[in-house]
């Protein structure tokens, strides 16, 4: 975000889109910088269309909303799944099957007690 806001060119240049769900109003709102950055709802029971790319979303089990991302590229069928912050709960090993990455978000030792988001 800095880049465009510090660019002398920012006006004439396009503005970013960032997608994400509006469940958090809040956060979603400041996604938007003016000139900078444009904050593009998404339909979590819908799939996107991003340029080369079919994007698929399955809300995870997270304290707050978050979505997991599978995303295909149409001309190589390539997959890649990113399972957001999430502990594993059984719809998720659908939803991940035939990916060719998947990327995880962990944080947390195998020791640790309680509840592991």
């Amino acid at each position: 975000q800095y880049y465009w806001q510090l660019h002398e060119k920012r006006y004439t240049e396009p503005v970013l889109p960032i997608y994400g769900h509006r469940l958090d109003k809040a956060n979603f709102a400041g996604l938007d910088w003016p000139n900078s950055t444009k904050a593009v709802a998404y339909d979590p029971e819908k799939s996107l269309s991003v340029g080369p790319f079919e994007i698929s979303l399955l809300k995870t089990q997270h304290p707050v909303p978050a979505f997991a991302l599978r995303i295909k590229e149409r001309d190589t069928g390539k997959i890649l799944v990113f399972t957001a912050d999430t502990k594993y709960f059984p719809e998720l090993t659908d939803f991940v099957k035939g990916a060719d990455l998947l990327m995880t978000d962990t944080n947390f030792f195998a020791d640790k007690t309680g509840q592991k988001w």
